[in-house]
């Protein structure tokens, strides 16, 4: 313990020939001409003071205030979600340019994984990568797919059971903002936001359809016809 008071007129006096203080009585609340810090030790050449939270100078602040914006870059951009501390953490590379990557979040119970590749296989899709990491109660995949796969497959991930959410990464085909872009950014956003049970009940049924097409081929046909 120090009494600051008696600690500053030993080192005016010279009895003390210099003194470092991390822990203060009152913490310095900001780095601002507002949040002035006020101590006797102040203004002492032979002081060194120094906040007791590494945090709290300015260059930890601007150094924080990149960090998580280069953290949230990289979920928009590529799903990663390194250092997340409520997420299951998986470090990528950005998806190839021909690809478009679906992320989805899952509670973590048995036959989830079995669905989701299911879909995949029921749907004929082509699977460029696929990642998958767990905690004790969230599953996280990420796939990279076809463009040309993307929507009908993110429809039916959503209908897995356990399913939290499912989201797209929209690679540009290339030509940034081309109309096969923007239509196809437009259809999926349309779809997240504006899907009414009927619609998505249709999309359902239209997975559950191509399943069985692909099962029993002419048999689902001939009835479709009748």
């Amino acid at each position: 313990m120090v009494d600051t008071e008696a600690l500053a007129l030993a080192l005016r006096s010279g009895y003390l020939a210099g003194a470092a203080v991390d822990v203060h009585p009152v913490e310095p609340e900001a780095n601002t001409a507002e949040g002035e810090f006020v101590t006797p030790l102040a203004g002492l050449d032979n002081v060194i003071l120094t906040p007791h939270i590494g945090g709290s100078t300015e260059e930890a602040q601007e150094n924080i205030a990149e960090e998580v914006a280069e953290k949230l870059v990289a979920v928009l951009r590529q799903g990663s979600t390194n250092t997340a501390v409520n997420l299951p953490q998986v470090a990528l590379g950005p998806a190839s340019r021909d690809m478009h990557r679906l992320l989805h979040y899952h509670e973590n119970v048995p036959g989830v994984l079995a669905a989701i590749n299911s879909a995949v296989g029921d749907l004929s899709v082509n699977v460029a990568a696929q990642h998958l990491k767990t905690d004790e109660r969230h599953g996280y995949v990420i796939l990279d797919v076809e463009r040309k796969d993307s929507f009908a497959l993110k429809v039916a991930l959503k209908q897995i059971d356990g399913t939290i959410w499912c989201r797209s990464l929209l690679r540009s085909s290339g030509q940034f903002g081309s109309e096969a872009d923007v239509r196809a950014w437009s259809e999926d956003s349309d779809a997240d936001a504006e899907a009414t049970e009927e619609e998505l009940e249709g999309a359902k049924a239209a997975v559950e359809k191509q399943r069985l097409r692909k099962r029993w081929g002419t048999v689902v046909r001939s009835v479709d016809e009748t």
